[in-house]
């Protein structure tokens, strides 16, 4: 799968606006370059506040923020777009290998592009895409395209340590797969129930407990070693600030993970964080602008 390199002209622009979420005073950030880059990986099921959870961290400490799920989500709508089904695995592998995936960040959010064409938002949540997503995302070549792409990501953001004190991404394997390594590795949880009426008040219709059942495995393995937090009983700042006294505490002791990773019996893949390898198709970089 080709992934050249893409991100918008205003994107230099976007990144220099300060963020507004946090209290300065508990969550003091430096002026300039930050001293320490965090990788934090949040994992759970459909509609337990990831995406809201880990976009309020993302304001709060100054991170890159990168909703996996998103990515996935724009690959079904593109192999719907091109009549293909989540049976049909020779078309699907051969049509993943032309697919160009790039990358654009507006603000502090990255978000996909295909054949140098941002993905619709409105596109990747039909009700077409929610029947199927899981199914795609279940196929073993749809996750090996976008594991390099992924964690690209990583490498992306530390090349712009004054615009991202580091990286949330968030996900189903992301503790377990993509960031294994990670100084910090949340598991959200909710009530199945809870969940569908988080979905249902969103306008959404999405098959929690089957999509459940279509991501156990992944979900078993990214719960192992994480701090799991049920948020069943919990609103949206109380998810947040559990998280972000986590996050402060790393930021006071940078060289914890090290010990915790250790004990965890965690690997630790190839490169510092499963920063991908370059080549054609991990590689994330800027050619149109540059992030200060």
């Amino acid at each position: 799968m080709k992934t050249p390199p893409n991100t918008s002209p205003n994107t230099a622009r976007a990144a220099r606006r300060p963020a507004a979420a946090g209290d300065p005073t508990r969550y003091p950030l430096p002026a300039t370059r930050y001293p320490a880059f965090l990788i934090i990986a949040i994992d759970g099921g459909a509609a337990s506040g990831k995406s809201t959870t880990a976009r309020a961290l993302s304001e709060r400490f100054h991170l890159l923020h990168v909703d996996t799920g998103s990515f996935y989500r724009a690959i079904t709508a593109e192999l719907l777009r091109q009549n293909l089904t989540p049976d049909d695995h020779p078309a699907i592998r051969a049509t993943l290998t032309h697919l160009a995936l790039g990358a654009r960040v507006e603000g502090r959010t990255a978000h996909m592009e295909i054949d140098a064409r941002p993905v619709d938002p409105g596109a990747i949540r039909t009700a077409e895409v929610n029947a199927t997503v899981a199914q795609f995302a279940a196929i073993p070549e749809v996750r090996a395209a976008l594991l390099d792409y992924q964690r690209a990501f990583a490498p992306l953001a530390r090349a712009h340590a004054n615009a991202f004190r580091g990286l949330v991404m968030e996900g189903r394997d992301i503790g377990s797969k993509i960031f294994p390594d990670a100084d910090l590795r949340i598991f959200l949880h909710a009530d199945p129930v809870e969940r569908a009426r988080r979905r249902s008040n969103e306008g959404l219709q999405d098959q929690v407990a089957r999509r459940d059942a279509l991501d156990n495995q992944r979900l078993l393995e990214s719960a192992q070693g994480a701090t799991i937090i049920d948020s069943t009983h919990l609103n949206l700042d109380q998810v947040v600030e559990k998280i972000s006294a986590l996050v402060a505490e790393k930021l006071q002791n940078p060289e914890g993970k090290s010990q915790r990773t250790q004990d965890s019996g965690l690997r630790t893949p190839d490169s510092a964080h499963g920063a991908a390898t370059p080549n054609r198709k991990s590689k994330i970089e800027n050619r149109k602008s540059k992030i200060p």
